[in-house]
């Protein structure tokens, strides 16, 4: 299966390729754009359409010429002033200049997401957030309508179809009608990442028996309980169990 050619309808009449690949390094040292410049040159090569360029994420105080401000006692500078009901508004009138297609949103649980319903005129036609068999987030999935590459179930399932685990994981994403985002900056890995295989009914019930609501992915933080300044509970992640 040839995951450059998987693609869906969003709730805009546009269509998503649903393989995708991030494009900020790991390093942001050392001319950085370059690096991802020829990173990203790799990536159309290999077929992919989907570029992730998001270069960071806040719900912070905005400060000329610092990336996440922080207060004196070293906590995250959050702002009121504005909130993403306001945010999501500016973000509406895109739509009407005609130079984007479909505007979404990022880490949004259902409670953020109902909050932006109050006052949203456009339903959002995405909404990114950390997803893998670890983390299936079903309820959220439902609501809307990576990763464990070490688990055993994982490893054996690679070893059976004669692929890698990442490739397993892609499988899983594709069976659930998901779009995802797969970072690489390596041209043979890229290569595996758009190719989907195709994995059994049976084999996929046994990796839904992986969720345990465990996330992966590092969420900048000053204390625990909070992401960027915000509480779990104010982001609606109360069953949010981070991988320390």
């Amino acid at each position: 299966m040839n995951g450059a050619e998987l693609k869906v309808k969003l709730n805009t009449g546009a269509y998503i390729p649903m393989v995708g690949t991030g494009s900020n390094p790991t390093s942001r040292e050392n001319g950085y754009e370059a690096q991802t410049k020829e990173w990203l040159l790799t990536a159309l090569k290999n077929g992919y359409r989907h570029i992730d360029t998001a270069f960071s994420y806040g719900a912070l105080e905005y400060v000329e010429g610092v990336l996440m401000p922080k207060n004196a006692d070293g906590t995250f500078r959050t702002t009121e002033s504005v909130n993403f009901n306001q945010s999501w508004a500016e973000m509406e009138k895109l739509l009407e200049t005609g130079k984007v297609k479909a505007i979404g949103v990022s880490n949004f649980s259902i409670k953020t997401l109902e909050e932006l319903f109050k006052t949203a005129k456009i339903t959002p036609a995405v909404n990114q957030v950390e997803m893998h068999p670890y983390l299936a987030r079903n309820e959220l999935r439902n609501y809307c309508r990576s990763v464990v590459r070490e688990d055993p179930l994982i490893v054996s399932l690679a070893k059976k179809y004669g692929v890698t685990p990442t490739q397993i994981i892609l499988a899983w994403h594709i069976s659930r009608g998901n779009v995802f985002v797969a970072k690489s900056e390596n041209d043979e890995r890229q290569k595996e990442n758009i190719t989907i295989p195709v994995i059994s009914e049976e084999d996929l019930g046994k990796i839904w028996h992986l969720d345990r609501g465990m996330g992966v992915c590092p969420v900048p933080t000053s204390k625990p309980g909070e992401a960027l300044g915000w509480t779990y509970e104010r982001l609606g992640w109360e069953h949010f169990h981070p991988k320390v």
